[in-house]
């Protein structure tokens, strides 16, 4: 299951009530700056994947969000889960849909 674990207070405590069910999950990262925390995080749930990510909602403008983008395609790249790429959208960012 694609969620956002990372981004729960209590990530770790979902990720283990849902392994008991059975269920694994794909913690979706959304910068590259997330990822190494969320790895470190969820080390101990055998049922959680982090995934690589970079919500285009979190580019920067300009140079420092090219930096940004470099650094996702290089994390993805040397990773074997990629999660978020921002293809959810909303009424809020309608506008970014090409």
């Amino acid at each position: 299951m694609h969620c956002h674990l990372s981004h729960m207070a209590n990530g770790p405590e979902v990720a283990a009530a849902v392994r008991q069910r059975g269920i694994a999950l794909l913690d979706a990262t959304l910068a590259p700056s997330e990822y190494p925390a969320a790895c470190e995080r969820f080390a101990a749930a055998p049922n959680v994947c982090v995934a690589s990510g970079l919500h285009p909602w979190r580019i920067e403008a300009g140079p420092a969000g090219e930096k940004t983008a470099a650094r996702a395609a290089a994390q993805a790249a040397a990773h074997e889960f990629v999660g978020e790429v921002g293809l959810d959208f909303s009424r809020a960012h309608a506008s970014t849909r090409a």
